[in-house]
């Protein structure tokens, strides 16, 4: 089942598969994780989710610098 948008009660449509997040540790970059980019055909409002079982780069790999650069991921604020 597709996400459904809780302001406007309507399925989000896909925008992307494969769209990559970063989540960080200590402020610093730790790991990439590729999820589905969904947004609201009615508000616009987007989502990532779908992220699978596991990160697709993380910090102590010797090229996470190049794939991080490569892959342009969405920094999570928190």
């Amino acid at each position: 089942m597709r996400p459904v948008c809780v302001g406007c009660s309507v399925e989000m449509k896909i925008e992307k598969n494969g769209y990559f997040v970063e989540s960080q540790a200590g402020g610093e970059p730790y790991e990439i994780f590729m999820g589905d980019l969904w947004s609201c055909p009615s508000c616009e409002i987007s989502i990532v989710s779908g992220f699978g079982s596991g990160p697709v780069a993380m910090r102590h790999d010797d090229d996470f610098e190049e794939r991080r650069k490569a892959l342009k991921p969405l920094r999570l604020r928190g």
